[in-house]
């Protein structure tokens, strides 16, 4: 009996092979997609090796595959892609993993109806990864948890390779390419990020001179987050809500949604995501992240008092719990 896995290789591979010209060679075509070698191609389409994620992605885009009825062969299942960042070379797969979502937010770009949700109970990453100490640290603190075997260093010996800042800064780029962004965060968001630099800077993993520029660049996000809820327009034109919730929840969840594409993703692990294509999962988050906002304030371009009060806050959390006084 075939696995879950099987089956929809084999299901996507016949979709395939309906949605090519008659007398067109699929592996030849898909040579050129993939940018891979025909032995690879081949193996792919034997099922001896699964297409990834991204992979899937740029084959829907060029081949007009619908994901969702890839999907829907499985009425009794919900698949879920997870890519773990190994112990081995991890620096290379995290940067595999944010050069992946450029596939993504390329399809989603070009939809001028397409709606990214977020609900964070911490720094969302469109947000944090434009600053290099504060998305440092994030990578800092995954690594020194998740891989602690591997480091004894401190913040200031953690060499992040240049590849990797040019990724984040362009997945960023990329990120407010998006028609309709819609942003819930925890009003806890930051407290719990202040949190965890107290905790290293006991450790003495974290210098003065750092706890002064992670709390620079905390500010000067303060500063940005404030002036794009006052226009409610990025950089690139296009729409943003951001929204406060008054009540705490679990996870950070995410939700995608394009002519082309929809797609769920839930935080797992400090920098991994739990992905899913399933029409019922991403339904089901988008009505979750929806109902969050009944529990919401909007502060984008109304709520001005709300907003000057939790920006104003989240200052003031800044400047005393990351003053180096405050933090034993």
């Amino acid at each position: 009996m075939k696995s879950v896995r099987e089956r929809i290789n084999a299901s996507l591979v016949s979709s395939m092979k309906n949605n090519i010209p008659e007398g067109e060679n699929l592996a030849d075509i898909l040579t050129g997609i993939l940018n891979v070698g025909k032995e690879s191609v081949y193996r792919r389409l034997r099922g001896e090796v699964p297409f990834t994620f991204e992979e899937v992605v740029k084959i829907s885009r060029k081949l007009r595959v619908s994901l969702d009825n890839i999907v829907n062969e499985e009425k009794e299942h919900a698949v879920f892609s997870l890519h773990l960042i190994p112990s081995i070379d991890f620096m290379e797969d995290y940067y595999k993993a944010l050069e992946s979502n450029h596939v993504i937010f390329n399809m989603m770009s070009k939809d001028p109806d397409s709606v990214l949700r977020l609900a964070y109970n911490t720094l969302p990453y469109g947000i944090y990864l434009r600053y290099e100490t504060i998305s440092k640290f994030r990578l800092y603190k995954w690594v020194y948890q998740f891989l602690k075997t591997q480091t004894t260093v401190s913040l200031a010996d953690f060499e992040v390779p240049e590849k990797i800042l040019t990724a984040q800064k362009k997945f960023v780029e990329n990120y407010y390419t998006i028609s309709n962004i819609q942003i819930i965060l925890d009003k806890n968001a930051f407290s719990s990020f202040i949190t965890d630099i107290n905790y290293f800077y006991r450790l003495n993993l974290i210098s003065e001179k750092e706890i002064e520029e992670l709390k620079e660049e905390l500010l000067q996000m303060i500063f940005n987050w404030e002036q794009l809820a006052k226009k409610g327009i990025t950089n690139a034109g296009k729409e943003i809500n951001i929204y406060i919730s008054n009540i705490n929840f679990e996870a950070c969840y995410v939700h995608f949604k394009s002519k082309e594409l929809e797609l769920s993703q839930i935080s797992l692990y400090s920098i991994d995501t739990l992905t899913s294509l399933d029409p019922v999962i991403c339904n089901t988050h988008k009505k979750w992240i929806d109902s969050l906002k009944r529990y919401s304030t909007l502060i984008t371009r109304s709520g001005e008092i709300e907003r000057i009060e939790f920006f104003n806050n989240q200052r003031k959390l800044i400047t005393e719990l990351l003053g180096t006084d405050a933090c034993f």
